[in-house]
């Protein structure tokens, strides 16, 4: 039995997605400390993606909390 060769699934060079991750010194721990978000993410920018497993962000009893420390401070979002 014959193989093909695999082919790199890479976009070619004009096609990269090319991008910066800022993350920011603060790591901040508690109960609550959610709602601080929208503080912590003004530092960096004006947007910010939110990253989350299939359903763990969508589902999270924190995510209302979360977006309107967003809303608060002007940050654009997007779940993703």
């Amino acid at each position: 039995m014959t193989t093909a060769p695999m082919q790199s699934q890479r976009p070619a060079p004009e096609q990269s997605l090319e991008y910066d991750l800022a993350l920011p010194p603060i790591v901040r721990f508690g109960v609550g400390r959610v709602a601080e978000i929208g503080e912590v993410v003004g530092l960096l920018g004006q947007r910010a993606w939110l990253v989350g497993g299939r359903r763990s962000l969508l589902d999270s009893p924190a995510r209302p909390d979360l977006e309107a420390s967003l809303a608060v401070a002007g940050i654009e979002h997007r779940v993703i």
